[in-house]
């Protein structure tokens, strides 16, 4: 939250989306939550059970603890989107298909969206949020899938990098495809940014370009902070340039409280 006023006047846009990553030893930030909101921006969870296994999670064993998130989500009668384990056909969290099966996945979504309906929390979007399926071809979507009753949003993860896929459609477009296989729930492109290099100021012609040819993509999350590289879309003046411009158009930064 204390970044979004210098992300705002660099790329000279009002952000609707704040994503912000809580820990599920945590409590629900309400402050915080309202703050994203008071500011224009959707809030955004990614809920991320570091120390608890799915299957525990699934089997009730952080209920109370749940419980309690969810009633203050629902006291908090905003809207708000939720995300759990995201990237849970990858490898790298400890709740990734290295650690839980898609039956375990499945169950936990279920069983914890279960608790925050019985809770009244209905102002819940509910976004699934894979990684793209390159990194881990073999890993089919469809099994970690809990049903459209359980989600709103078809989130994915996807970062243009210096190696991999040069435009939007081969970046993403195998992982629509494969959703579309099972759900028409609209996209949310949950993470995404690019590396630096060359082709920046090209991925993000292909970025904007891609989520302009697709009328099912709701929005998008620019990861802005340093993590292994920097991802900040102001740290190159030339693409900064490059974003400011295309995000000008108004599709994009509306304030939610009045869209």
């Amino acid at each position: 939250m204390d970044a979004l006023p210098g992300y705002r006047d660099a790329i000279g846009k009002q952000p609707n989306v704040l994503e912000f990553y809580a820990h599920w030893k945590g409590g629900f930030d309400t402050a915080g939550a309202r703050r994203i909101h008071d500011a224009g921006a959707l809030p955004f969870m990614a809920w991320e059970p570091h120390d608890r296994s799915l299957a525990s999670i699934a089997a009730g064993d952080t209920d109370d603890y749940v419980r309690g998130v969810a009633k203050a989500v629902a006291r908090f009668n905003l809207p708000i989107a939720v995300s759990i384990a995201h990237e849970m056909n990858g490898d790298w969290y400890p709740w990734g298909r290295q650690a839980a099966t898609p039956e375990d996945f499945v169950a936990a979504w279920r069983h914890v969206h279960d608790l925050f309906d019985q809770a009244g929390a209905t102002n819940v979007i509910w976004v699934w949020s894979p990684n793209i399926t390159d990194p881990a071809p073999n890993t089919r979507l469809a099994p970690y899938y809990p049903g459209d009753t359980y989600v709103d949003w078809a989130g994915m993860t996807g970062y243009f990098t210096k190696t991999g896929p040069k435009t939007f459609e081969a970046l993403y477009g195998p992982t629509m495809a494969e959703i579309r296989g099972f759900s028409q729930k609209p996209f949310f492109i949950s993470e995404t940014a690019s590396e630096q290099g060359k082709r920046q100021i090209a991925d993000i012609d292909q970025l904007f370009s891609g989520l302009e040819a697709h009328d099912d993509i709701v929005g998008f999350v620019w990861f802005n902070i340093v993590k292994r590289a920097d991802w900040r879309v102001e740290a190159v003046p030339d693409t900064l340039a490059a974003f400011k411009q295309r995000v000008s158009d108004p599709r994009y930064g509306f304030d939610i409280r009045n869209p």
